[in-house]
């Protein structure tokens, strides 16, 4: 996030131009961008845009879109599994490792929040575990 600087701190201003002021971060640091340099890459971004020749969106078959949705929510658990064995700090044999998607279940709650329940194995030193994860 930018914001306009009323006036720089180090008493410098390189032309002189008062109307074109150096920028401050989010953190309101000065940097050395000036308001017509951002002007300059938003006008340049959007004649560049406006050049590119569309590209066509790939359509896919309804069994792509389910296998696709499959792999992202096994993803979801591996992520889950992953963060599980980092918490409990577990090595070698000892952590698990995604074994197969059980059941899953879209929830809503209150003013449209919501997330995915998932049930799910994991495979420990030959011992087969149940896990849920929420996304």
């Amino acid at each position: 996030v930018l914001v306009s600087c009323e006036n720089s701190n180090d008493g410098s201003d390189d032309d002189g131009d008062i109307g074109d002021p150096f920028l401050t971060d989010r953190f309101g640091n000065l940097t050395s961008w000036r308001l017509s340099d951002l002007e300059a890459a938003a006008e340049n971004h959007l004649e560049d845009g406006e050049s590119e020749t569309e590209v066509e969106e790939k359509k896919y078959s309804k069994k792509e879109m389910l296998k696709r949705d499959a792999d992202r929510k096994k993803q979801y658990m591996a992520y889950a599994l992953q963060k599980y064995n980092n918490d409990e700090d577990l090595a070698g044999e000892m952590r698990f490792v995604f074994d197969e998607s059980k059941d899953e279940v879209f929830i809503i709650e209150g003013n449209m929040n919501s997330y995915e329940h998932f049930n799910f194995t994991a495979k420990q030193a030959g011992s087969t575990v149940l896990f849920f994860a929420e996304v």
